[in-house]
């Protein structure tokens, strides 16, 4: 595989940055370096999640934590404001099956907008220093 240039990452720790180095070679070429880093970076943490999460319900036979999905609810929760203001138009008064087509559209356009931008911020990795 082409030795790629690094990215310095934002940990202090050695061997987790030359790791998550090593993994974004993996990924195919045609997706830039930065985004490769945060795409195995994305990969092995949610990998290390379901790990702990397995491991913790066969320990214990129960659930301990289940925290799936909770950034995406996280930025979609952020972004309500912004769907609402794109949907203002609609009438509040008239259930979602009784709106004309392109009324629909408009909804769906709205969500799909709004899902690309919570998709995109949460590429952009945690802004903690400890990310879970």
């Amino acid at each position: 595989m082409p030795q790629t240039k690094r990215r310095k990452l934002a940990s202090d720790d050695a061997q987790e940055a030359a790791a998550l180095a090593a993994a974004s070679d993996f990924l195919p070429g045609v997706i830039p370096n930065g985004e490769r880093l945060n795409i195995a970076t994305r990969v092995i943490s949610a990998w290390i999640t379901e790990r702990s999460f397995m491991a913790a319900k066969a320990r214990t036979g129960t659930i301990a934590f289940d925290l799936k999905h909770a950034k995406l609810r996280g930025v979609y929760t952020a972004i309500l404001p912004q769907i609402g203001e794109a949907l203002e138009g609609l009438p509040a008064d008239v259930p979602f099956f009784d709106l004309t087509k392109d009324q629909i559209l408009d909804v769906c356009v709205a969500i799909a907008l709004a899902g690309k931008e919570a998709i995109a911020s949460m590429l952009e990795g945690p802004d903690d220093e400890i990310p879970f």
